[in-house]
């Protein structure tokens, strides 16, 4: 039985462009029609201005059909007399929870729907108990919704929805705002619904990833139904998705570029679990067999010459990825994993060491200072990474006198219920200088925003003090103009940030307001336009009429339209598409890597700062707990996991997997090797290449003198052909462990795992 129908619905709305003489008409929905069954979780996909936002206001009798019709329960939304009935039906849960919360306490404002509703006092009472028990928000009964994360605001606001005891929630992008921890709660409470309560599910999202268990997916492009089938089906053709302007599943996305890599994956894989299950059973076939799974086909670019200068060379590069003890000193390094120490200690891992003879003839690639260099290396592994354990906790030094210098700030906000004060940030010291590409991370309330909004003189600490370019920005003389123009905001949710009448004044009010004639503000506002990826066509358009990502890319225009030297980004991407996500950060890496502009970003989406990030804060509970290279933060997984932050997919799932080769006794470093043999013979060859050192630096030497460098390159070139596809691929002094699924799938395909 289906609980929704929808027959060739047309709706059409109109675009104010501020001036009362212009009027733009706009096809939001082109003709579709869809059919939603009762009990099922249905995802609704498309790209920003898809139509889908619209859609779901269609379904909860927001809206009115311009031509077609939707039955819901059997009734027409476009019956006036049948509109109240039918949002008893489809509760709608919005994507920003502040839309939707008014109440004072928690259980006024769950208690709202049904009060409307006229149910009887007791009643309500009666469904406030059930409804906040079925998302685990009971114990917030009597706290003001004000005070909550985002991920709680977004469960008092579904809570709402379910005390009003509905068939259908419709879910609009309910994730985009909130932490990994607080979306991966949300979720779970997500299914839930439908798994325990048997309610209709209608989820609207750019994100695959959480929709990959629904029963059935609409893709939504240009007001149009463009592709439609279960997760299973779609994820099968992920070239259509991407068509699609979408963003792929982690896990599809791996698949894809795996088997653009001459991986054979099997058609029938689309899932995690089974990807792991299918590296694991050829990496035990491996084993066996000694076969290997795939050649890396595509093709290798030349090493740069100086790789191949000499063996000494070779050795410090592969040291460079291993992050060997040159780094000690180095307050924010942070030490490898035993697999790259490995790795890095044995140029001569990819060769097959059969014998004693064989370790003689190939182990004169070292030379005598290289192996007691190696050797030292190995001894102190424990002590480097307990060290830099240490270091990566401890802030960044503030001695710069170039750029953004914070010593011990501490700022506090007076809760409202009790006015005693809390503290938001306490004591933080830190240093950003000139052309960094920064990223703060942390769960939603840890005090990310508040810190950010100290930056550029919005917020006043109570103790502590702010040098910007070396000056106290808090001393009489100093010109707060003067900085906002240098160091500029951009807030999480932009609509705080708009109010012009129109697209192009908005973004010229920054300039106006520095200055600028009218022509030169103009000019600045449209080549921040361009910048941005905004049509020439929005200039005169409403910016209260656009998309969610629409209304990003216009705030973040009118700051880039005062041409600012730091761009401190709140949440940029949060509810922008696939397409939108690629414009602002190619944006962003030109803005830093071209003009030389410094860049903080705040972000909960933690494969954007992995993939975009040189150097990543964390914080929680108003401090900085850590501090570091972006490599060197993830490769702590079990501190951030404890944080409720998680880490990047493709570290995850090169963990697991990790994980499930070291159950089955599968040595990883060497499970793609073409040449290695993955028996017990072959490491203690390999050990006696430390041992037999000493002697064959003597044969080296000989040899070397015989057969010329030219020779000798060759082999160096022969022994390390996967340290050195390591070293094209993956960033320089890093960890060892792939941040993103193109590091990753460079590694099993190249065989550099």
């Amino acid at each position: 039985m289906n609980l929704i129908d929808v027959k060739n619905l047309l709706f059409k709305y109109k675009m104010y462009s501020g001036e009362k003489e212009e009027v733009i008409e706009h096809t939001a929905i082109d003709n579709i029609s869809l059919s939603i069954k009762k009990g099922d979780f249905v995802g609704i996909l498309g790209h920003n201005g898809s139509g889908k936002s619209t859609l779901a206001k269609q379904l909860a009798a927001l809206l009115k059909p311009s031509s077609g019709v939707i039955y819901v329960g059997g009734m027409d939304t476009a019956k006036e007399e049948q509109i109240l009935d039918i949002r008893k039906t489809a509760g709608l849960v919005f994507q920003n929870p502040d839309n939707q919360l008014i109440g004072n306490i928690v259980e006024e404002d769950v208690a709202f729907g049904p009060e409307n509703m006229g149910i009887p006092a007791e009643e309500i009472e009666m469904r406030i108990t059930k409804a906040l028990a079925s998302t685990g928000m009971t114990a917030y009964r009597e706290a003001s919704p004000g005070a909550l994360s985002g991920g709680q605001k977004q469960k008092i606001a579904i809570s709402g929805v379910l005390a009003m005891e509905p068939e259908c929630i419709i879910f609009d992008e309910p994730t985009a705002m909130i932490d990994p921890e607080s979306r991966k709660e949300l979720l779970e409470a997500i299914y839930d619904l439908k798994r325990l309560k048997n309610i209709t599910v209608i989820y609207i999202t750019h994100f695959l990833q959480e929709v990959s268990q629904a029963d059935y997916l609409y893709v939504m492009s240009h007001g149009k139904i463009t592709l439609k089938g279960t997760p299973e089906t779609l994820f099968k053709i992920p070239e259509k998705l991407v068509e699609n302007n979408l963003e792929l599943p982690f896990e599809v996305a791996l698949i894809d570029d795996l088997r653009k890599k001459s991986v054979d994956v099997p058609e029938e894989i689309y899932t995690k679990q089974q990807l792991l299950e299918f590296l694991k059973y050829h990496f035990q076939k491996d084993k066996s067999d000694n076969i290997v799974l795939s050649e890396y086909k595509s093709e290798r670019k030349t090493i740069s010459e100086s790789s191949k200068s000499n063996v000494k060379s070779q050795a410090k590069e592969n040291s460079r990825y291993g992050n060997c003890l040159e780094k000690q000193s180095d307050s924010y390094s942070i030490s490898v994993d035993d697999r790259n120490e490995k790795l890095a200690d044995n140029s001569l891992g990819d060769l097959n060491l059969a014998d004693e003879t064989e370790v003689s003839k190939k182990s004169h690639e070292l030379d005598e200072a290289e192996v007691s260099k190696k050797s030292h290396e190995l001894k102190e592994t424990s002590d480097i990474k307990e060290n830099a354990s240490k270091n990566i906790d401890e802030p960044k030094e503030t001695e710069s006198t170039k750029g953004i210098t914070l010593k011990n700030i501490s700022y506090q906000y007076k809760k409202q219920d009790s006015g005693e004060e809390k503290y938001a940030i306490k004591d933080i010291s830190l240093a950003i200088e000139p052309g960094e590409f920064v990223a703060i991370i942390g769960r939603t309330g840890s005090g990310k925003s508040t810190l950010i909004q100290h930056f550029n003189g919005l917020f006043q600490p109570k103790s502590g003090d702010y040098f910007f370019n070396g000056e106290n920005i808090w001393e009489k003389k100093y010109d707060l103009k003067k900085l906002r123009q240098k160091v500029a905001l951009c807030f999480q949710y932009p609509e705080y940030q708009l109010f012009e009448e129109n697209v192009l004044k908005d973004i010229a009010f920054g300039p106006k307001n520095l200055g600028f004639d009218k022509k030169e503000c103009e000019e600045k506002a449209r080549h921040a336009m361009q910048l941005a990826g905004l049509s020439n066509e929005l200039e005169k358009v409403s910016p209260f009429s656009l998309s969610g990502g629409q209304k990003r890319r216009v705030a973040l225009a009118g700051i880039l339209a005062m041409e600012p030297e730091y761009l401190i980004l709140d949440e940029p991407v949060a509810g922008m598409d696939a397409p939108g996500k690629k414009i602002l950060f190619d944006l962003l890496h030109h803005l830093n890597k071209e003009r030389g502009i410094t860049i903080v970003l705040v972000s909960h989406n933690m494969d954007d700062v992995a993939d975009h990030a040189d150097r990543v804060l964390v914080m929680e509970n108003g401090q900085i707990k850590m501090d570091g290279k972006t490599e060197e933060v993830f490769v702590r997984k079990d501190e951030l996991t404890e944080m409720g932050l998680g880490v990047p997919q493709a570290v995850e799932f090169y963990l697991d997997l990790k994980e499930i080769l070291e159950e089955t006794d599968i040595d990883l470093d060497n499970a793609f090797s073409h040449d290695m043999q993955y028996n017990q013979k072959n490491r203690e060859v390999s050990q006696k290449t430390i041992e037999l050192s000493q002697e064959n630096v003597e044969i080296n030497q000989k040899e070397t003198k015989e057969k010329g460098t030219e020779m000798h390159e060759k082999k160096i070139e022969a022994s390390n052909e996967k340290a050195k596809e390591y070293i094209k691929t993956k960033r320089t002094e890093n960890v060892g462990i792939p941040l993103n699924i193109d590091e990753l799938a460079a590694y099993i395909a190249g065989g550099s795992l």
